[in-house]
């Protein structure tokens, strides 16, 4: 047996009859349950190199191999995440164990451990929060795109299973007012509340405000280009800023060389929603989300009578023809959509002295 210890796991090497070279983790760290698993897996191999038989891999080799070929995926960062949660409960399945009842279980397994985790964290006052049902959807969605693409592009499946995906409401729509957005934001840290003031006066999605660039603004002309690349739309987009969120961004200048908004020299990657849960809590607003910002900025335009073709150019909201000149705004046709973004000015002003003199609460 060619098995050793690695650490506190034995793994395995040898060599297929068609000469590939295996080398992996028997994640056991039994000896004699490690010799079972290479003797089988020994078996598979020779049946497929010597019999032809396809082997029956692992939920995780196709994992691997998917994000192997899936780098340039916009969604990879995310997918990976997901792939790397799901991996301690289906990295041991065969391909032909993935059934809709498995994943079923597992979906169950997996909001249970969530819950517990989070009952378990020193400190924590909140109750559990569960997975929501868009969630487990994600998860879901990411398994079945593995494996349609293992049947379709590599021929290691015959069939994918049809999964049971979960009901989703999509009737929330949290909207808060410009006063208690404005104490939402004195109650964040100082990095928070500057995008928060960015995020709710241009409407620009969260993902695509972490990653601006100050080579991506014009000073001439106060408005920033977005290219494509950080777009959900997809689509290269010019967004003037009106003296509010021009004002939020120059509050940065002087902390980091490339990113317009850090946390203590470094980029930020993603937003801590605690941060922003407790900062909603000081200010006395429940239920509401980052994303909440971007619906408020679309409410708030509406209720001073902006047209919704200007309201969706600035937010960027996707239309039935999104060849659409609104969604390839240049810089020389910023005046119009300047004018609708500075109507906010006043909105945050007004909300500014309902909170009385500025400061942290």
């Amino acid at each position: 047996m060619s098995v050793f210890l690695r650490g506190s796991v034995y793994w395995c090497r040898f060599t297929t009859p068609a000469g590939e070279r295996i080398r992996r983790s028997c994640q056991t760290s039994d000896r004699k349950a490690a010799e079972q698993y290479e003797t089988a897996l020994k078996l598979t191999c020779w049946k497929a190199d010597v019999l032809g038989e396809r082997p029956d891999r692992l939920w995780g080799d196709l994992a691997a191999r998917w994000l192997d070929e899936k780098m340039d995926n916009r969604s990879i960062q995310s997918d990976l995440v997901r792939l790397s949660i799901l991996l301690p409960y289906a990295g041991n399945l065969r391909a032909s164990e993935i059934t809709r009842e498995k994943m079923q279980g597992v979906m169950t397994q997996l909001a249970a451990d969530r819950l517990a985790a989070q009952a378990r964290q020193p400190g924590r006052t909140l109750p559990p929060k569960p997975l929501k049902p868009a969630t487990l959807n994600h998860y879901l969605d990411v398994v079945r795109r593995v494996l349609n693409t293992a049947k379709t592009e590599w021929g290691w499946v015959d069939h994918v299973p049809s999964f049971k995906f979960y009901k989703v409401s999509n009737k929330r729509r949290r909207v808060e007012s410009p006063a208690n957005v404005c104490r939402i934001a004195r109650c964040a840290p100082d990095h928070l509340a500057d995008i928060i003031v960015f995020a709710v006066m241009t409407g620009i999605r969260l993902g695509a405000i972490l990653q601006l660039r100050w080579r991506w603004v014009d000073w001439e002309r106060r408005a920033v280009q977005l290219p494509a690349s950080v777009m959900k739309s997809e689509i290269d987009l010019a967004i003037p800023l009106n003296r509010t969120a021009w004002a939020a961004m120059n509050r940065q200048v002087g902390k980091h060389e490339d990113f317009v908004f850090t946390y203590r020299g470094r980029r930020i990657g993603e937003i801590n929603e605690s941060s922003f849960y407790r900062a909603c809590e000081k200010a006395g607003v429940t239920d509401f989300k980052m994303h909440d910002l971007r619906r408020s900025f679309a409410t708030w335009l509406g209720s001073l009578g902006a047209h919704d073709r200007h309201i969706k150019a600035l937010g960027a909201w996707q239309q039935e023809d999104r060849t659409n000149a609104m969604f390839r705004y240049v810089w020389a046709e910023l005046e119009p959509l300047r004018k609708v973004a500075e109507m906010l000015d006043a909105l945050w002003d007004e909300a500014e002295k309902a909170n009385g003199p500025e400061g942290r609460r």
